[in-house]
């Protein structure tokens, strides 16, 4: 009895063993994250952004996306710099746009390189806006402070009768309606 006992113990502890190996395999066979691929300008070299022909001001917003038009990467203008990180398992190419306006160039995305780009854009014109339509002036009816028609002669308002009319018909409807099911 007492081998069967060390027998059993072997195989615990062979079957810990086994399931130590299992999950530190799995935890060397995930690959490691791809470094970025970094993209720069500044000012400073002849590589910032430029809207219209000028320095973008500081605060300006670039923005990076990918070939599905999926932002990927996105910062400010500060001192003339910029500078945006790109996972390349998100994009293969990336385009920029500087304040909702779009650069015509792309750059490829590749692990762990630095790229200094240039950015220049034309901010969009200002659209026309559209003329609204012409709509009718409202027709305005006369007060004649009885809440009545004018020229009825009557000092009753009309509107607080409709009303009433309208209430104590409802519940007539309501009292034919219990008669009906009863």
């Amino acid at each position: 009895m007492a081998h069967a006992n060390k027998f059993g113990r072997y195989l615990a502890v062979l079957g810990a063993a086994v399931a130590a190996l299992a999950l530190a395999t799995a935890a060397f066979a995930q690959a490691p994250p791809s470094p970025p691929h970094q993209f720069f300008g500044d000012a400073g070299s002849g590589s910032g952004v430029t809207v219209d022909g000028e320095a973008a001001a500081d605060g300006a917003a670039i923005t990076a996306s990918n070939e599905d038009g999926v932002e990927v990467g996105a910062t400010t203008v500060s001192g003339g710099l910029w500078l945006i990180q790109v996972d390349p398992d998100e994009a293969a190419t990336v385009s920029f746009a500087v304040d909702g306006a779009s650069d015509s160039g792309s750059f490829a995305v590749e692990s762990g390189s630095l790229t200094e780009a240039t950015l220049a854009v034309t901010s969009a014109a200002p659209e026309a806006e559209e003329a609204a339509p012409e709509v009718a002036a409202p027709v305005a009816l006369p007060a004649t402070g009885s809440g009545g028609f004018e020229g009825s002669g009557s000092s009753v308002p009309v509107l607080p009768l409709v009303l009433i009319a309208a209430v104590v018909m409802a519940l007539g409807g309501v009292a034919v309606t219990r008669r009906s099911l009863s």
